[in-house]
């Protein structure tokens, strides 16, 4: 499971949301597998029927990390 992210600055709130300013980085946070079981086992993932594909399922989900686009804090960037 990985989450992706997006870091806006120089910008302010508005009754309409968050404005102007510019991204400073655009990036993923990937989980250890043993993390995603464990959240699996309580609510309100435990009653998710949405089939998961895991990373090594996925290796599109990695595969710029292979390309050295950018190097990863490790394959299981935040550990259960």
């Amino acid at each position: 499971m990985h989450i992706h992210t997006k870091v806006h600055i120089g910008g302010k709130m508005t009754d309409a949301g968050y404005e102007g300013g510019h991204t400073c980085h655009t990036g993923q946070l990937f989980f250890a597998e043993e993390a995603v079981l464990a959240s699996a086992e309580v609510a309100p993932y435990n009653t998710s029927t949405t089939e998961r594909t895991t990373l090594d399922e996925d290796p599109g989900a990695v595969e710029p990390w292979s390309r050295g686009a950018v190097e990863p804090w490790s394959r299981g960037a935040v550990e259960p």
